[in-house]
């Protein structure tokens, strides 16, 4: 037994597949749909239309790019390069007459950049994780770190940490699909 699934189907429990995705908008789940859903056979419908694109861009799934500096990092599970993006996007945010009072959310793959984040936005409404820790929840608009970085010798290390595990497939899916509105990927070039 690894799930709740597991314990009802144990007790005769019939099971449906999901047809419909009622959180994320056409584009994000577009994207779910092409990467973990159609490889195994099923597609969901996209319900949710209440979207706000970046600026004039039409988009709800952007990627940010930054150059991260190796000579300020403390770890290689850091990035001050992101960081600080993500401080703009969310002051962008929150003076965003529309954006305002929406709920954020700022992921990243690693402890260490969550705690680096935490430190430097205080905003208790803003919720800093871990990509496990947002599985059963949702916000208006989620701010995606992805935390990785060139070395000193310029080489980018392919160190997914949770991502490198089994299942890790499934906790992308889970936090590219909390966001309501908005899906930010910020990354180093």
């Amino acid at each position: 037994v690894k799930s709740v699934m597991d314990i009802a189907g144990l007790n005769s429990f019939k099971s449906t597949t999901l047809k419909y995705h009622y959180r994320s908008p056409k584009e994000l789940i577009g994207f779910s749909n092409e990467s973990f859903y159609e490889p195994i056979g099923r597609r969901l419908e996209a319900v949710n239309d209440n979207i706000v694109p970046y600026k004039d861009t039409g988009r709800v799934l952007l990627t940010h790019l930054v150059e991260a500096n190796v000579n300020e990092e403390t770890s290689d599970k850091t990035n001050f390069a992101e960081l600080r993006r993500i401080q703009e996007l969310v002051a962008e945010i929150k003076s965003d007459p529309v954006l305002k009072d929406k709920s954020i959310a700022i992921l990243t793959f690693f402890n260490e950049q969550a705690e680096l984040i935490r430190s430097a936005i205080k905003d208790e409404d803003i919720k800093v994780s871990i990509i496990d820790g947002i599985q059963g929840d949702e916000r208006d608009t989620i701010i995606f770190s992805v935390g990785y970085a060139k070395d000193a010798a310029g080489v980018f290390r392919m160190n997914f940490g949770p991502l490198s595990k089994s299942g890790g497939e499934r906790r992308l899916n889970v936090a590219i699909t909390r966001a309501r509105m908005k899906l930010i990927i910020i990354g180093d070039k």
